[in-house]
């Protein structure tokens, strides 16, 4: 079995065990339908320790205001506990009808696995690299070890989750290169300089949201996809939801 062989054997083993819950008991075949042509996203630039943490941040969010899509920065090293827990997030991805990515390390007989996940609203948890077809586009995840070369084609929106620091000028780059929107979720670290600059580019590379310092905080940005598929008629096609990359 060669390495993509195990990373997909993996995140089919993680969400089946996550997935053995009332909220999805068969496998993720849901309606992806695009149901909109303005997404608001936002990044929760934060010390979150663990999803218990993640979820309280969720509740706090939508007291100020609904949102299409939620990203996290990266877990990683203490923060790892209860990270199986992700009927947790997909109970939260449920009740505020809100797609929600996160990043973290789950445990492997063999070795721990860095894994991006998305949590959408039909209680569904998509896990893996790539391209996921939802409702509000065809959203890509990757972390920033990965290389800009494995973005999958066809994505309108790539999610960037790091533990610590991006470069502000590689993500511009990635957006402006591929004619995409990019979103960069960096953690706020213990020190307060461990990381910062959580943002969000235009497919031209614009910053439309930009961290300012960092602490805790949100960051925000409406983004206009249905101008933007009118730009690239061929991107998206209805067909099946790849539900595991």
């Amino acid at each position: 079995m060669n390495r993509r062989q195990f990373s997909q054997s993996l995140a089919l083993t993680v969400a089946a065990t996550a997935l053995a819950s009332p909220l999805a008991a068969k496998v993720p075949e849901p309606d992806t339908r695009l149901c909109k042509d303005d997404v608001n996203i936002a990044i929760i630039q934060s010390r979150a320790a663990d999803i218990s943490a993640m979820m309280i941040e969720v509740d706090q969010l939508f007291k100020v205001g609904a949102k299409d899509l939620i990203c996290f920065p990266a877990l990683q090293g203490e923060q790892q506990k209860n990270t199986l827990d992700l009927k947790g997030l997909a109970h939260k991805a449920v009740q505020y009808n809100v797609h929600i990515a996160a990043h973290m390390t789950v445990p492997d007989q063999i070795r721990p696995q860095s894994m991006p996940f998305l949590f959408t609203p039909a209680g569904d948890i998509h896990a893996g690299r790539g391209v996921h077809r939802t409702a509000i586009g065809n959203i890509a995840l990757m972390s920033s070890a990965d290389a800009a070369d494995v973005v999958p084609a066809d994505s309108e929106i790539l999610v960037n989750m790091s533990a610590g620091p991006v470069s502000y000028e590689a993500m511009q780059s990635l957006a402006r290169d591929r004619d995409m929107y990019v979103v960069a979720a960096t953690a706020v670290g213990d020190s307060f300089i461990q990381a910062s600059g959580s943002v969000i580019f235009g497919p031209r590379g614009e910053a439309l949201a930009v961290a300012g310092l960092a602490w805790t905080q949100t960051v925000s940005a409406t983004l206009p996809l249905g101008h933007y598929r009118a730009r690239h008629p061929g991107i998206r096609q209805p067909q099946r939801v790849i539900a595991m990359s």
